[in-house]
């Protein structure tokens, strides 16, 4: 649920308040070993970077999560 609300706040809401979410989302998701979902996250991630006009940013969450799934 945390993940899926980090995905809304992203595409709605300029501030960081996203990112934030989803980073917690991911890390949650990383502790609890479930690799899969926490690539979601990143990816996710890469969007909400990604249209804020960070593409380096962006990038980073894209190669963590390829190497999460890898």
């Amino acid at each position: 649920l945390l993940f899926r609300y980090g995905q809304v706040v992203s595409l709605h809401d300029a501030s960081e308040a996203g990112v934030a979410i989803l980073e917690e989302a991911r890390d949650f998701f990383l502790a609890s070993d479930a690799c899969e979902q926490a690539a979601m996250a990143e990816v996710a991630l890469v969007d909400a970077h990604w249209f804020s006009g960070a593409p380096e940013k962006a990038r980073g969450h894209l190669q963590r999560a390829a190497e999460l799934i890898d």
